[in-house]
């Protein structure tokens, strides 16, 4: 028996679908017995999950097929990322940070650092990389999985639906 579940972003007719929106599972609330994030869930298991998404969109509400999703507030997290700089291209990160990102540098340091938004830009020519380490503020949700009695083999399939509007 297995129950698989999918997470999607709907959006609305005024708001931007090129916009930034991540949608992933929480690894601090999703824990197995070990203390390690989980992957997978057992029937039954309730899922934390958080959203993140660009300023230009505001969550709607979030259904789902089967079960219901629960509103858990805003909270921080912190996301690695490692950058490599070849030139003056800008790079982009992986989220929104909270505040300014910490940079750890291996070798050559990247001159005249500058960010706005997601995007990070270096002035210096020289090639670079380092790891960044951001907060991000996300939005968290609670899956709780219907009452399910499920015969051997047999699946049952959940889609949690984020509705996006043009902030």
């Amino acid at each position: 028996m297995s129950v698989g579940a999918t997470i999607v972003s709907q959006f609305g007719e005024g708001a931007d679908s090129s916009a930034f929106v991540a949608i992933e599972l929480d690894e601090t609330l999703n824990l197995d017995a070990d203390g390690n994030a989980k992957t997978s869930f057992a029937p039954g298991d309730e899922v934390w999950f958080w959203i993140q998404h660009a300023e230009t969109l505001v969550i709607d509400r979030i259904e789902a097929t089967s079960g219901m999703v629960a509103n858990c507030g805003t909270v921080r997290r912190s996301r690695t990322q490692e950058l490599t700089f070849t030139g003056t291209d800008s790079v982009e990160l992986s989220h929104i940070p909270a505040r300014n990102p910490d940079y750890a540098w291996y070798g050559n340091v990247g001159g005249g650092l500058s960010r706005n938004g997601r995007s990070v830009s270096v002035a210096s020519q020289t090639p670079c990389t380092c790891d960044v380490t951001m907060p991000i503020d996300v939005h968290l949700y609670r899956f709780v999985p219907p009452a399910l009695e499920l015969v051997e083999e047999a699946t049952y399939r959940i889609v949690i639906v984020a509705y996006m509007e043009a902030a």
